[in-house]
């Protein structure tokens, strides 16, 4: 499928990637119009305004018992009388981060609900606690649970300015500022931060448009968006939230609702414009290996029925007719861009109205009450997004499977699997900043690369960028998987690539890709691999892009660390879970861990959180 309004970061203007700018609908924001920016703005006020209002406003039950309570806050007060427990005061007493506080409540729901006290073992501290690392406690215990939306910013805050008083004093220099001084400090920001928010709205107020509205005059859940990152504009093929957000590693999808429906209405209405499918269709390697796989596999195509699941204009349709298809049924969500493909099947001679095998469709495929045909023996779509799995297109295509598909029939592409890589500065964008006409600029180059950390970013990666050998972290079957395997953790382990550099090469980022296989299973006359990696043909997917907060340098493959020269691992080891936004559908959240043991006795260790979700927009 191809690029919708996201909140990522697709970064134009890099050596790398000078001809990745995309033409997206008019509602993404990487055009350069006042217009546009100017939306853009209305959207980050949104999504503060939003942020702010589910904090005070969403019902919230307690941690200990059943009680349900009108906000967040007051659960927090609840649970402080009654059980002597308040976890923004257990955050702040263990050092917890955002992580450790998600982990610590579903921890303690996942506790009560199997009827065992939770407070014996939070007394103890936190010290070789099994929840604080198990990935299993990321996973919300309860459903909705409105303390996992609440915004703990602060309480981190506290704690890690208490940290760098308490080093300062160590280290023998000035006093650190008193705890009154620090609680002072923390009411002074939040305060000025409660300012901003109110400007914000006021803002929203006066540019979004009435039907984005609810009926205070406010802006509504449904108008909310990513905060745009500082690097370049935010775009993407649908999105990438800064931050961290919910990991709810369940498989359920949010409930039909407005915020839901305002997401697939947008989704679907960007793919009504033109741009976006010339885009798709100019990408070469894309095109031309569906056309490959559908044109040259006589035996898999003539004489069969095929669905086409997200047909655009058509193009894969009409490539299965012209190989012999007996019936070919093409449908899309988008009614503009079914309408334009029941014309150019007719135009080409291969519309069903006319005696030709093609019938076009427009609807949602789970809403669809039937097809002209029963079943059919191939399911083909273009489904794939920014680092194989944004936009959730795969859900649709696996209900297409389980509900028309005869046994023993193909889907193509059949195999998907994702790939990650050790990339070097060059990829980040600031190796422009360290020098400039003989000009240190490296302050610009760093908050550069602190803009590229809050995002997934979007962008053509050179083959010689790529510093460390591919490690493999996720392979789907489409023919047996279940919709759930989407969401997945995988461990990996990096290590210099040969041929990466005489010495020690730096890592300050790492890569992901996919590939597709059209493979021998199905397609046995002529099977088909199309790749997004860095080595092979550039894609319109390009890779996505993860800055590390720290990099790691790497020692030549067979090299030992010299005394001489700078610090280096043998390896990165990290684990990487991709999971679908369970609170904004067709989004994704990413969450990287990686560590490396350095020559020094040093240790490097940090987790982040990546995130591609869905801009709307009127």
């Amino acid at each position: 499928s191809a690029p919708v309004a996201v909140q990522c970061s697709i970064v134009p203007g890099m050596s790398a990637s000078t001809d990745a700018e995309r033409d997206l609908p008019a509602y993404c924001s990487n055009t350069d119009t006042d217009e546009e920016q100017e939306e853009e703005q209305d959207k980050w006020s949104d999504w503060n305004d939003s942020a702010a209002g589910d904090e005070d406003e969403e019902p919230a039950q307690s941690l200990f018992d059943n009680t349900a309570l009108p906000s967040a806050e007051a659960a927090f007060q609840h649970d402080a009388n009654a059980h002597g427990f308040d976890i923004r005061q257990y955050a702040i007493q263990e050092r917890l981060d955002e992580y450790g506080i998600f982990r610590c409540i579903n921890f303690i729901r996942s506790e009560v609900a199997a009827g065992r006290d939770p407070l014996t073992s939070l007394k103890g501290g936190v010290q070789g606690a099994a929840w604080l690392t198990s990935d299993d406690y990321l996973r919300p215990a309860m459903q909705d649970d409105a303390l996992l939306f609440f915004d703990y910013e602060d309480v981190v805050a506290t704690w890690r300015s208490q940290q760098d008083a308490a080093a300062g004093g160590a280290a023998g220099a000035s006093p650190g500022p008193s705890s009154a001084a620090l609680e002072d400090e923390v009411s002074r920001l939040r305060s000025e931060n409660e300012g901003l928010r109110e400007a914000l709205a006021t803002l929203a107020a006066a540019c979004i448009p009435d039907e984005l509205k609810d009926d205070a005059g406010r802006p509504a859940p449904s108008a909310s968006a990513g905060a745009p990152s500082d690097s370049g504009p935010s775009t993407s093929r649908t999105g990438a939230a800064a931050g961290p957000s919910r990991l709810g590693r369940d498989s359920g999808l949010p409930p039909p609702g407005s915020g839901r429906a305002e997401v697939e209405r947008a989704y679907f209405e960007s793919y009504g414009g033109f741009g976006i499918h010339q885009e798709m269709i100019s990408d070469k390697p894309r095109t031309e290996s569906y056309q490959r796989a559908l044109e040259c596999n006589p035996s898999l195509i003539k004489g069969k029925a095929v669905l086409d699941v997200g047909c655009g204009t058509g193009i894969l349709s009409m490539f299965a007719a012209r190989a012999g298809a007996a019936t070919v049924v093409a449908v899309d969500g988008s009614e503009r861009i079914a309408g334009f493909a029941k014309q150019i099947c007719k135009a080409n001679g291969f519309s069903s109205e006319d005696g030709g095998p093609m019938t076009v469709l427009h609807g949602k495929v789970e809403e669809l009450p039937g097809l002209p045909v029963d079943k059919v023996d191939v399911i083909v779509s273009e489904w794939m997004g920014y680092a194989l799995l944004f936009e959730t297109m795969l859900d649709t295509v696996l209900h297409a499977r389980d509900r028309f598909l005869r046994p023993g029939g193909a889907v193509l592409p059949d195999l998907a699997t994702i790939h990650v890589a050790g990339a070097s500065e060059e990829v980040v964008g600031t190796t422009f900043w360290k020098e400039v006409y003989g000009f240190n600029m490296s302050p610009i180059a760093e908050e550069v690369r602190k803009g590229r950390m809050r995002d997934a970013n979007v962008l053509l990666v050179k083959a010689d960028s790529i510093v460390t050998e591919a490690v493999q972290v996720k392979e789907l079957d489409l023919c047996t998987m279940k919709a759930e395997e989407q969401d997945f953790t995988a461990d990996f382990t990096l290590v210099a690539r040969p041929g990466s550099g005489a010495g020690p090469v730096a890592c300050h980022a790492l890569v992901l890709w996919f590939d597709t296989d059209f493979s021998p299973r199905h397609c046995s006359e002529a099977s088909v691999k199309l790749s997004t990696s860095p080595y092979a043909h550039p894609t319109h997917w390009a890779q996505t892009v993860m800055v590390l907060p720290e990099p790691v340098t790497l020692a030549a493959p067979g090299q030992a660390a010299s005394a001489e020269g700078p610090a280096v691992a043998q390896s990165i080891s990290g684990r990487i879970s991709m999971v679908r936004d369970k609170s904004k559908h067709r989004s994704l959240d990413i969450s990287l861990e990686y560590s490396a043991s350095l020559s020094d006795g040093r240790q490097v260790k940090h987790t982040m959180l990546y995130g591609m979700s869905v801009i709307t927009a009127p």
